[in-house]
């Protein structure tokens, strides 16, 4: 999407993974994995890959998960209209609910 956020590149994410001696990757890989969110990581080099299983290790706080929750861009980053074909069962407002 262009002009979209660069989440890896968002000062709270940026620090807190200064913070604790780890990639923005891995801090919001176990942002997800804490919150119960399957997320699909991808690369094709062998120290990313061994740096997004470590990520499973990191465990945030209370007070770095509120302050990754707090992050607001108004933004979906995937939209879904893949899913929207001619004719199909699916439209953005029935995947999202907005219209």
């Amino acid at each position: 999407m262009k002009d979209a956020p660069v989440v890896l590149e968002n000062p709270v994410i940026r620090s807190i993974a200064e913070t604790r001696g780890c990639s923005p990757a891995q801090v919001v890989l176990a942002w997800d994995m804490q919150r119960g969110i399957s997320a699909i990581p991808k690369s094709v080099k062998p120290s990313r890959l061994l740096e997004n299983f470590q990520a499973a290790e990191i465990k945030l706080s209370t007070s770095e998960l509120q302050k990754i929750e707090a992050i607001d861009q108004n933004v979906r980053l995937v939209n879904g209209a893949f899913w929207v074909i001619e004719g199909g069962p699916w439209t953005l407002q029935s995947l999202w609910d907005t219209p």
